[in-house]
């Protein structure tokens, strides 16, 4: 069975050539009676095993290897070579593969490093499949017909693909802790407020009911949002970065209406996001909607300074 599943090529083209000359030699055969192939129906048989089992042999060599084998080849770093003319590399070839047209293969083994892994490749299998056999008789142990090189192009680009993945992953974990930091960092940038907040940073109405008396050290824009408003995650993270530009210089909090709804109801909010703009002095002053940051730094350079 092994050695059936290992030559089946030869097999299934010797059983269809051998029916295609038998059917040559009974609606053709041969006029004259001197034709060397179809003289008799068993020599054109004979012939017709003959051709099918070289010929689809040729489009599926049996010392290529299975995809996946080809995959863990190139994940592990192996050489790709390209057995194809230099004008049929020039015109096309996978990322990272040699050159060697099949004419000169054999001057250029002994630059080649016999422990080392090879895929050779070429435009259908054939040049490639007999690349490998030399490459196999010249003691290079570890070369292996990768077949057509535009299929390899697929399987080359997955496999650096998984190198680049395992290498990201691998920093990210090496530098975890940094990144956590300044994730938190980038979260910190607009400020949650709930009710007791409120009083303290930005204006204690209860205390003082009738007047406006602003308690925070820098202005302050306050966002009136809810998680399930669309137009609110539009402008949240341009908010983000108004609040990077401006650090230092402004607040920028935000209050979720769905869970201090007496603050919303205190500034008669009604549709959100509503921004409300806080100068150090003067009243504060409300826009709705998720405005544009052009627009929103405007609004910022001409209420809050």
């Amino acid at each position: 069975m092994k050695l059936i599943k290992q030559n089946w090529a030869y097999l299934v083209g010797g059983i269809a050539g051998g029916i295609g000359g038998y059917l040559y030699w009974y609606y053709i055969g041969c006029s004259t009676g001197t034709c060397l192939i179809t003289t008799s129906p068993y020599m054109s048989t004979l012939w017709g095993m003959l051709f099918g089992g070289l010929l689809l042999n040729v489009f599926f060599p049996k010392n290529k290897p299975s995809k996946t084998k080809i995959e863990e080849l190139l994940h592990e770093g192996a050489l790709v070579i390209d057995v194809r003319t230099r004008g049929e590399f020039a015109e096309g070839h996978a990322g990272n593969s040699k050159n060697i047209p099949l004419d000169e293969l054999a001057d250029s083994l002994p630059k080649l490093d016999k422990e080392q892994n090879m895929v050779v490749v070429c435009a259908s299998g054939a040049r490639s499949g007999s690349a490998v056999s030399l490459m196999k008789r010249s003691g290079f142990l570890h070369c292996f017909n990768g077949g057509s090189w535009k299929n390899i192009t697929t399987t080359l680009f997955i496999a650096l693909f998984s190198m680049c993945s395992l290498s990201c992953n691998s920093q990210r974990r090496q530098t975890g802790k940094e990144n956590e930091i300044i994730n938190k960092e980038k979260i910190m940038q607009t400020i949650k407020l709930n009710k007791a907040d409120f009083l303290a940073k930005v204006v204690n109405y209860e205390t003082s009911p009738n007047e406006w008396n602003y308690l925070g050290d820098k202005p302050a824009i306050i966002d009136f949002y809810a998680d399930w408003c669309a137009p609110c995650r539009a402008v949240a993270p341009i908010l983000e970065e108004l609040a990077e530009e401006y650090s230092g210089k402004i607040y920028v909090y935000k209050i979720d209406t769905e869970k201090e709804k007496e603050l919303a109801q205190l500034f008669g909010i009604r549709s959100i996001p509503s921004l409300l703009f806080i100068p150090m002095n003067g009243k504060p002053q409300m826009a709705q909607g998720a405005l544009p940051k052009s627009e929103l730094k405007k609004a910022i350079d001409s209420i809050l300074f």
